[in-house]
């Protein structure tokens, strides 16, 4: 049985940003006991405190802030390539 691609978008790899990345992570964590391929893409920002915890199932934009909003492109970039069901 082949695995469902998920994608979660969350805005940055922060403690500071609220709960909405900390249910993410959670839920990233339990998919995988259903065969979900549950990844996590931030926009905004580096590699931060949940890259530890999601390794190679976290992704990043590095996106500065909203205001580059050209850069916006590599959302639909990453989209093409990772291919989430």
């Amino acid at each position: 049985m082949s695995s469902i691609r998920s994608l979660h978008i969350c805005q940055k790899d922060s403690l500071d940003i609220g709960g909405s990345v900390r249910v993410a992570t959670e839920y990233l964590a339990r998919l995988k006991h259903y065969n979900i391929d549950a990844h996590c893409l931030f926009l905004y920002g580096q590699p931060g405190y949940f890259k530890e915890q999601l390794k190679d199932r976290s992704h990043y934009l590095n996106i500065r802030d909203s205001k580059e909003v050209w850069k916006f492109i590599r959302l639909s970039k990453f989209l093409k390539e990772f291919k989430p069901d």
